[in-house]
């Protein structure tokens, strides 16, 4: 009965994505082992880390009508471009910031538009028109170049490579994770929780200013995550290794999720794996997992946004990361498999 009840909570999961955590390993009593064989090792993650990835060009992501005298007009509207559109070049000019189109549109009595929509490339001529407001021409658009977040650091790997997430970072209610395939991670600290409940996710409130210093770079994003490189050995000093395990030696039964929840230093939290699934191909939702710790439960209700990368370790081993939470359940969610991750 419980898998099954399970099955039809499924189409309820919801990512559990950026909420920042960064932090430094320390000792919990788990048993971690340490390497023998340094490809079979990661450094621990656990932490949150603040993200911020870009696009090289321009994301439609909605209008602004312009109001004349006795009327308001949109001439992006009206010349066929839609919410969602990818603009990839204005002018044939690589614009990578909202400011920089702005300037272009005032400077031009057409602009052209290079536009990537369901994969298809197309170009649309707009004639700007004088806003008495702001005086300057507008076309009506907003646009934005980036997405910004918290997530968990899942690992590092001797060469500086990291994972973060568990899954991949679009615009809302859209699969445009493409179009974000470069960015930066910060550090970032936990500064309060919204508790979850019944059909509300939770979410962890973190902090962190993209103005600051970057700990590393992001050079991809896809859906198994958020892949980088870190700068000066920052992510993986005073880390611990750990060993990772193949997808078939997990086995249902108690396990721990490395977290944090507050500040900027993790915690291991019992969970249970309640099922694990034969997998061929990579996927978000390997398993299932509930939550069992008290401490977890009282202070977050299970798991929460933000949680997103969290490694999730079984008998001393890496076995995967937290990816999901049921909307209906928050102390059940998914996680997914280290090996597709590495």
């Amino acid at each position: 009965m419980l898998k099954r009840n399970l099955l039809f909570k499924i189409l309820l999961s919801v990512p559990i994505i950026l909420l920042l955590i960064s932090i430094n390993f320390y000792a919990t009593g788990i048993g971690f082992a340490f390497a023998k064989e340094e490809s079979d090792y990661v450094y621990l993650g656990g932490t949150p880390v603040g993200i911020e990835v870009k696009s090289q060009g321009l994301i439609v992501v909605g209008f602004n009508d312009i109001v004349l005298t006795d009327t308001s007009v949109n001439p992006a509207r009206s010349a066929g471009v839609q919410e969602g559109d990818y603009i990839k070049r204005t002018n044939n000019t690589l614009v990578n910031s909202p400011n920089e189109f702005s300037q272009i549109v005032n400077s031009n009595e057409i602009i052209n538009l290079t536009i990537l929509r369901n994969d298809v490339e197309f170009s649309i001529d707009i004639k700007p028109v004088f806003c008495p407001i702001s005086g300057q021409k507008k076309v009506g658009l907003i646009l934005k170049n980036s997405i910004c977040g918290i997530g968990t650091l899942t690992y590092v790997k001797e060469d500086g490579s990291f994972c973060t997430l568990g899954h991949h970072i679009a615009d809302a209610n859209t699969n445009n994770f493409s179009y974000y395939q470069n960015g930066s991670i910060f550090n970032a600290k936990i500064i309060g929780t919204l508790k979850a409940t019944n059909e509300e996710a939770g979410a962890l409130k973190g902090t962190f200013d993209k103005n600051s210093r970057s700990i590393g770079t992001i050079n991809r994003n896809n859906l198994l995550g958020v892949y980088g490189d870190e700068f000066n050995g920052f992510l993986s000093k005073n880390r611990q290794k750990i060993e990772v395990a193949s997808r078939n030696e997990i086995t249902p039964g108690k396990a721990f999720v490395y977290s944090t929840i507050s500040g900027d230093t993790p915690d291991t939290f019992e969970i249970e794996i309640i099922k694990t699934e034969n997998q061929d191909t990579p996927s978000v939702k390997s398993m299932i997992i509930r939550v069992t710790d008290k401490r977890l439960i009282e202070k977050c209700g299970g798991i929460v946004q933000g949680m997103s990368g969290s490694p999730i370790i079984q008998n001393g081993k890496l076995v995967g990361a937290v990816t999901h939470v049921l909307l209906s359940d928050p102390t059940i969610g998914y996680g997914i498999y280290a090996d597709w991750l590495i």
